[in-house]
This record gives structure tokens, sequence and C-alpha cells, in this order.
């Protein structure tokens, strides 16, 4: 089963609620060998993320993505959830 988590970031910093988050569902899916995907839309981001135990990384690149617009952020974590159909799908905020 897959478990995305969408990465929230400060410029090129990882916000700490993310972090957290990615903490908790690294810990939920550990006993059932589960995947974690994390999310983000920062390039560096996506890069430091390497350094953190992940099945993957999903950096989408998209110029509309790089300000807050709730409305292309929903678009595309509805297309996430129907390509991956997560068991969760966890927002650190």
């Amino acid at each position: 089963m897959k478990n995305l988590i969408y990465i929230q970031s400060e410029g090129s910093k990882i916000n700490n609620n993310s972090l957290e988050s990615l903490a908790a569902i690294q810990k939920l899916a550990k006993p059932n060998n589960e995947e974690v995907y994390a999310v983000t839309f920062n390039n560096d981001v996506a890069n430091e993320l390497s350094k953190y135990k992940t099945t993957k990384i999903i950096f989408i690149n998209n110029e509309e993505l790089k300000n807050y617009n709730p409305q292309y952020y929903l678009s595309v974590f509805e297309k996430l959830y129907e390509k991956f159909h997560p068991k969760l799908f966890s927002f650190g905020h």
C-alpha cells in the first residue's frame, strides 16, 4: 500500500510540521512494509528529501504551484490520488 505526504516548504526549507508528519507516516507504514511517497513542488526540497527514508520523491514542477493557490493544489492532489490510490494522504500543517 502507498502513503503520500505533501511536504510543505518555506522557500527552500522544509516546514517542520511536514517533517513531523513524514516521521508519523513512516512509523505507520513500517509494520506493514508500506510505501511512503513524499510530494513537493520545490526542487531544492526534493533534493533535501533524499536524506529521509522514502520509497519515492515526487517533484512536480509547475509554475502555477510556486505560489499557493487552493484550486491548483487541489487539482494536483486529485490527480495524485487517482494515480496512486494511497491508503493515506497526509499534510503537515
